[in-house]
């Protein structure tokens, strides 16, 4: 049999625990959840790109070669890279693609392509229970006394929805992409790849 024609497709299902939206954008004092309307309910959702990121995160704790790193001090979302991407030097170019849109760039990466796809095809995991609109609330305290700076000039109190469910999520790999001709690590990375989403935690959003 050629293994190199299948393909795995799998299905994951999380236990359940309260989520929220965990590093993501708010509503002024309100951190919202994102979620979609399905049979009339709706219900909270979280983005493969976030579970690309936390997988990203979790390779490169594994010691695999990396070239994407968040930057967590910028002001707004921001990432490094080390190099220009390479998918036959670094496991996360390989597995999670990238694209680079400059043409002036494009031509300094000499003769690899400016765009590539993600080995590693999800979509986003949604909520087995529909969203109840439960909410947590939580009291920002007021800069007082000799404190040199102050973000307002009272105390502020943050709303915070929260979900408590099991989430599920799909997601698909070719085993065509593990060949060695396109890069001399990737069973390994891929590999890697398996183990870490059995792994999956501290998924931003």
């Amino acid at each position: 049999m050629n293994t190199s024609k299948l393909n795995l497709f799998a299905s994951v299902l999380t236990y359940p625990a309260p989520s929220s939206n965990y590093r993501g954008e708010s509503e002024e004092n309100r951190t919202v959840i994102q979620r979609i309307h399905k049979g009339g309910s709706e219900y909270a959702i979280i983005s493969p790109e976030s579970m690309r990121n936390a997988l990203r995160e979790i390779l490169a704790q594994k010691g695999l070669p990396t070239n994407r790193t968040r930057l967590h001090n910028e002001e707004q979302l921001a990432v490094e890279f080390k190099d220009f991407p390479d998918a036959t030097k670094y496991a996360d170019d390989f597995l999670f693609g990238y694209m680079v849109a400059d043409p002036k760039t494009v031509k300094q990466m000499k003769g690899r392509p400016g765009k590539r796809d993600s080995v590693l095809r999800m979509n986003m995991a949604m909520a087995l229970t529909p969203y109840q609109y439960d909410a947590t609330f939580h009291q920002s305290p007021l800069n007082a006394g000799d404190s040199p700076w102050k973000n307002s000039g009272t105390s502020a109190l943050l709303h915070r929805e929260v979900a408590n469910t099991a989430y599920q999520y799909p997601f698909a790999l070719s085993c065509a992409d593990c060949a060695k001709d396109k890069a001399s690590d990737a069973p390994t990375w891929m590999q890697t790849l398996l183990e870490s989403i059995g792994e999956l935690s501290n998924v931003a959003g």
